[in-house]
């Protein structure tokens, strides 16, 4: 079995991505944004409901949500993350100085 990820908003193509990997992903996400990602994906609940069950803001579960969303991307072959990003570009710019 397998899952089509879609990208919202942007010119990226559909990908299938098989379970298994999906699964591996998951399990490599931190603990905090992957119950936020959980709860709001699977289980259906709103940011205010989560907010009030973790006990801090709704921006809080919003943040973690776009967390778990970034990292997934990252190691299911997406994009890179900024800070991954920024890492190469201050090395590069170390070797030229």
């Amino acid at each position: 079995m397998s899952v089509v990820i879609r990208s919202t908003g942007s010119a990226l193509p559909e990908r299938v991505i098989s379970n298994a990997d999906l699964e591996r992903a998951l399990t490599l996400l931190p603990s905090v944004p992957r119950a936020v990602l959980w709860l709001y994906h699977v289980e259906g609940y709103t940011h205010v409901e989560i907010a009030e069950m973790c006990g801090k803001t709704v921006s809080f579960s919003k943040s973690q949500l776009s967390r778990a969303h970034q990292k997934l991307k990252t190691l299911l072959g997406g994009e890179p993350q900024a800070d991954q990003g920024m890492k190469l570009c201050s090395a590069e710019l170390a070797k030229t100085i």
